[in-house]
């Protein structure tokens, strides 16, 4: 069987592709959020120096986040941060925002030793349904016996 042009120029087209979409796609967002936190100082210190710097905004939201987490990981910072996070729980609505939101950075959290392990595809809710989900803890049939004989007594 010969190989026609207009086949290995579809195979060689799709193949680049496949190369391109994702590099494109990522460097497309990062330019997208690098302009975005530029973006946020930015006119700030355009008005503050008479000019444009661009990555600025940028560098300064950087050694804000470094900042944040220098006080946060030491003891007097951390202290600091549980008396905030306690005030801010008792505002009725910044309570329903900032809950769900602090327990979604905790699960990605790298101290959060048993949040999403591995990715996982199981079936459910019905047999020939399959979900997607992460592992976050391996439970093995042994200790599930014993941990219901355990609750039965």
């Amino acid at each position: 069987m010969k190989i026609t042009f207009k086949q290995t120029f579809k195979k060689k087209f799709i193949a680049g592709l496949f190369v391109l979409i994702p590099i494109t796609v990522t460097l497309s967002v990062l330019i997208w959020f690098f302009r975005i936190i530029d973006g946020l100082l930015g006119q700030f210190y355009d008005n503050l120096l008479g000019f444009h710097t661009a990555g600025l905004g940028f560098v300064t939201i950087i050694l804000l986040i470094f900042l944040a987490g220098t006080i946060s990981t030491n003891v007097f910072g951390k202290k600091v941060l549980t008396l905030v996070e306690k005030w801010l729980l008792h505002i009725p609505v910044v309570k329903g925002i900032y809950t769900p939101i602090k327990q979604m950075v905790d699960a990605f959290s790298p101290e959060n030793k048993s949040a999403f392990k591995k990715f996982v595809i199981v079936e459910y809710p019905r047999t020939g349904v399959y979900s997607f989900g992460f592992l976050t803890k391996e439970c093995y049939p042994h200790q599930q016996f014993i941990s219901r004989r355990r609750r039965a007594f």
